[in-house]
């Protein structure tokens, strides 16, 4: 093995092989920088790893070992039982997305083993839950980072990358670079596509942790069961003996699965354990009490939401995990300063206006029944729409979780990528209950924040939902600049001018 300029090995294939898994079929003294799964980014130095592809639609990567070739790439790792591949250093392994997310980590230099990585998985609450994490850790003298939907690096500035969890080649890199910057925590969100497709197989996991279960991304899995499967491999195969399961109580399917694997569990939500006790909660910020055995300790936080109340609990209960005393965790996440674009507030003169991620049914029934729980006289009007080329079997239930939470419904678009955006809207429509809220349609989504501010009265909550932190808005194959809270703030502004 030798080592290159930026301080990462340069291993042989031959080694390579023999740490993660195959056989050399020639070439073994060829030496590999780096690996990828994209043809396109093969090159003399970086192997071209060929999997199959992960849905039915998806391109086999074998079909693309020639174009990688002829991209320089000078070793190639395919599937087991392949044809030849003539005039390259050539190995074969049993299961290439495996082999690739362990081989990353290896010529990465193994960051992760010298981190303390926190993976927290469900379907909604990961973003949130690493920023409390990352903030508690960091106001209690710790350099935490977060890794996941914003991007990664300090919680205060992430670095967007576009994924919630990236690709094995991108996720180990990232991990080296936060080893040099001097981190020593690092806050995952680990998506059920990166499970599903190994991703972060290489990395060393020391907790993980469980927010949640409802439906999404069945256009990718197919039914719940395989999505909850695949949430479920974190606990049954990416913890290692000594690692800990932090994880509520009451969730069924997850007790077996944490008694599957090798990670000593700690459970929260019980009486007899890690618990809130007592919520007192405002629009300004909740006050939680966590009671572990005979310990007390206070938190004030600028959150609301019972859901919200879920997430500080298991990050109270990771900083359990880790061996923080209960007075230390309050006085961590009474630091915190909340999570862009999940339940902002607007600023500006008017009612109370709120963006949040919410794109599921149970996310955005949640944040709607967080806006009831703290509206005082007024009412909750909602603006929210759904992604395209997405689940489309979450829409209508999106429809109805709206007109039984809010008083005015608005559906619009969110990222209608490359379905007809009103086609959209009618799917959302269909769920919707018009004895229960009043609804109105508007597929423009700036006229339809517009309108819901300038419809709200200073006694109200108007929650847009569905986009959150994101900048941009996919239409087709364009991307435009779009932004829930500048939209939201000129509508403040415009309708603070008509009154």
């Amino acid at each position: 093995m030798t080592l290159t300029t930026t301080g990462r090995p340069n291993v042989r294939l031959a080694d390579l092989v023999k740490r993660c898994g195959g056989r050399v079929v020639r070439g073994g003294d060829v030496d590999v920088t780096a690996v990828t799964i994209d043809s396109r980014k093969a090159n003399a130095d970086v192997a071209f790893v060929a999997c199959r592809g992960v849905t039915a639609t998806s391109r086999d990567g074998h079909d693309f070992i020639s174009g990688a070739v002829d991209k320089g790439a000078r070793v190639v790792v395919q599937e087991s039982g392949r044809d030849d591949v003539k005039d390259v250093a050539l190995a074969e392994v049993d299961d290439p997305r495996r082999f690739v997310a362990l081989a990353a980590e290896v010529l990465a230099g193994s960051p992760t083993s010298t981190l303390t990585v926190i993976g927290t998985t469900g379907t909604n609450g990961k973003t949130t839950v690493s920023f409390l994490i990352a903030q508690m850790l960091q106001a209690l003298g710790h350099k935490a980072a977060v890794f996941g939907t914003l991007g990664i690096g300090a919680p205060d500035a992430p670095q967007p990358m576009g994924y919630t969890t990236p690709e094995a080649e991108v996720l180990s890199g990232r991990m080296r670079d936060l080893v040099d910057e001097g981190y020593t925590h690092v806050c995952m969100e680990v998506s059920s596509h990166a499970l599903a497709t190994q991703r972060a197989e290489g990395v060393h996991i020391d907790i993980g942790a469980f927010t949640n279960l409802s439906q999404d991304h069945l256009d990718f899995h197919g039914s719940m069961e395989a999505y909850f499967a695949a949430k479920l491999r974190l606990f049954r195969e990416r913890l290692e003996e000594g690692a800990t399961a932090v994880v509520p109580v009451g969730v069924d399917g997850l007790a077996s699965a944490v008694a599957d694997g090798p990670a000593k569990p700690l459970w929260i939500g019980a009486n007899d354990g890690l618990h809130v006790a007592h919520v007192e909660q405002s629009l300004r910020g909740m006050t939680l009490t966590l009671r572990d055995g005979d310990d007390d300790a206070q938190l004030t936080a600028p959150l609301f939401g019972a859901f919200n109340v879920d997430n500080l609990l298991l990050a109270a209960g990771v900083g359990r995990a880790l061996g923080i005393a209960l007075d230390d965790i309050a006085t961590g996440l009474s630091a915190v300063s909340g999570v862009p674009g999940r339940m902002q507030r607007v600023d500006g003169d008017g009612p109370c206006v709120l963006v949040d991620f919410a794109h599921t049914p149970d996310a955005l029934a949640s944040a709607l029944a967080a806006c009831r729980s703290v509206v005082d006289d007024g009412r909750v009007l909602v603006v929210f729409g759904a992604g395209g080329d997405r689940d489309v079997g979450k829409r209508a239930p999106m429809g109805a979780a709206a007109c039984e939470a809010a008083d005015v419904v608005w559906v619009t678009s969110d990222n209608p990528r490359s379905e007809d955006p009103a086609a959209i809207v009618d799917d959302i429509v269909a769920g919707c209950d018009r004895q229960q809220a009043e609804v109105h349609v508007e597929v423009d989504r700036e006229s339809a924040i517009h309108q819901a501010v300038a419809m709200a009265t200073s006694n109200d909550i108007v929650l847009i939902a569905g986009k959150g932190d994101e900048r941009v808005q996919i239409v087709a194959d364009e991307r435009r600049p779009f932004d829930d809270r500048v939209v939201a703030a000129a509508a403040l502004q415009a309708a603070g001018g008509q009154a």
